[in-house]
């Protein structure tokens, strides 16, 4: 006989929905916004299932599963979303950002790692001297920002 005589009815549609998600994180593309994409899709889908076995199946297991693969998923959301955060520079910072390394294809978050390294910011007058060739020690990266 056949291997499926009957057929049970069509699951709720919070299971649907579980899978819709599960789907659509199928689809999730390369790089770290395609990761984030993956990490929603996962949650939703994981909340979905959690609320499907909560509600509908009334299965302690199916709830607890997936509430924790819900939180889990979530973390990750929360990280990549920091990861992903504007960063932002003061007036001088952006300008050197934008004149010298953004051309290079350095990203924010890049620069803004060697932004970190920066020890002092000087304000010279004219004809102030920074630096005397043989008298100064040359154990650090100098940029001029203005001025020559």
């Amino acid at each position: 006989g056949p291997i499926c005589p009957s057929w049970l009815p069509t699951n709720h549609l919070l299971f649907q929905l579980s899978n819709i998600f599960l789907f659509l994180s199928y689809m999730a593309p390369g790089g770290i916004h395609g990761l984030l994409y993956l990490r929603i899709c996962l949650t939703l889908g994981s909340f979905f299932f959690a609320l499907w076995g909560y509600v509908i199946l009334c299965a302690f297991d199916t709830l607890v599963w997936n509430a924790f693969f819900t939180l889990l998923n979530l973390v990750h959301v929360c990280v990549l979303m920091y990861i992903l955060r504007p960063v932002r520079f003061s007036a001088q910072m952006e300008t050197l950002y934008r004149d010298m390394f953004q051309p290079l294809k350095v990203s924010r978050q890049q620069f803004q790692s060697v932004a970190g390294c920066v020890k002092e910011t000087l304000d010279l007058k004219p004809r102030e001297n920074y630096s005397l060739e043989g008298v100064s020690r040359a154990d650090r990266l100098t940029l001029v920002l203005a001025g020559r």
